[in-house]
């Protein structure tokens, strides 16, 4: 079934580097913002999220294993660093869209509680329940930050 899902705010993720023996070396910190987006999807392509597209326009991307995609994210997040793509929230942030997922959930939906470093969070529908879905972003949306 598709899944139609909205990575709502903030879709970029911290970086993350390893040390040590067998760690990846570490991602050029001079990548322009285009070539940090490609290396990114690159990287979600070879982690499991294999349509995963170069460039996200406005229409979205639909996430159809969003446990999968937020390890995928995880994993990739050094390329969105390098690009400087990055931008750390504040736990009032962060708090304000764990409330927002909560009443999401409480409304029936499938709304992950947002990543504590990046504010992303992210959110699958059926399209037979989008009409489900507007009614509960419209109930929950006053709980979002401005």
């Amino acid at each position: 079934m598709r899944k139609l899902a909205a990575l709502l705010l903030l879709a970029l993720a911290t970086g993350c580097s390893g040390g040590g023996q067998g760690a990846e070396p570490q991602v050029r910190q001079s990548l322009s913002a285009a070539d940090a987006e490609v290396k990114f999807a690159q990287c979600m392509r070879d982690n499991g999220i294999s349509d995963y597209p170069d460039t996200i326009g406005s229409e979205g991307y639909t996430v159809k294993d969003p446990d999968a995609f937020d390890k995928a994210q995880e994993t990739c997040a050094k390329w969105r660093e390098a690009g400087g793509l990055t931008k750390k929230v504040d736990a009032a942030y962060v708090d304000a869209v764990t409330r927002f997922a909560k009443c999401m959930r409480e409304r029936g939906m499938n709304v992950h509680d947002p990543d504590p470093r990046t504010g992303q969070y992210s959110v699958s529908v059926d399209n037979k329940d989008r009409a489900a879905f507007e009614k509960a972003q419209n109930e929950c949306v006053h709980l979002l930050p401005r």
